[in-house]
């Protein structure tokens, strides 16, 4: 597990990655949770029988389709209590043949944005590669941001 604590300088232009502009979209969201007057889950997980045609649609919602409702429910001149976001990458494959699931879990509280990652293995294995490689990726994407970040 990686855990990535954004700059305090930097909270600004990554939630605006987040929330206004297409740089996380690539993800699915497994599941959101935001604490403001009340406290709002999402589940996330895709209600296929609301759909005619069940066919190809995945299990969970992308981030492009969640966000502008998310924007919603923030937006305003009161931020947040705290904010935290579940995603996953969809081609897990394209990091490591064992990667069941990647995720990266996103938590704003306290003005602070702390991110960490966390894998599940198809075949059992205490190698750790699959944790290194989608580690590496992680810390690739944000550097591709221009997102000024640090290592907890």
């Amino acid at each position: 597990m990686l855990i990535i604590k954004i700059m305090e300088s930097e909270i600004k232009q990554f939630m605006s990655y987040l929330i206004k502009e297409d740089k996380f979209d690539s993800f699915e969201t497994r599941g959101i949770e935001i604490t403001m007057f009340t406290k709002i889950n999402i589940s996330c997980a895709v209600e296929k029988d609301f759909y005619e045609n069940k066919e190809d649609l995945p299990d969970f919602c992308s981030w492009s389709l969640l966000k502008p409702y998310v924007f919603n429910i923030i937006k305003g001149n009161t931020r947040p209590k705290n904010m935290k976001i579940v995603f996953s990458f969809k081609d897990t494959k394209e990091i490591h043949d064992n990667a069941k699931a990647l995720f990266l879990n996103i938590l704003f509280d306290n003005n602070m944005i702390l991110c960490t990652t966390a894998t599940s293995q198809i075949n059992f294995s205490l190698d750790k590669n699959v944790d290194f490689s989608w580690e590496d990726y992680i810390k690739g994407f944000f550097k591709n941001l221009g997102i000024a970040f640090s290592i907890e």
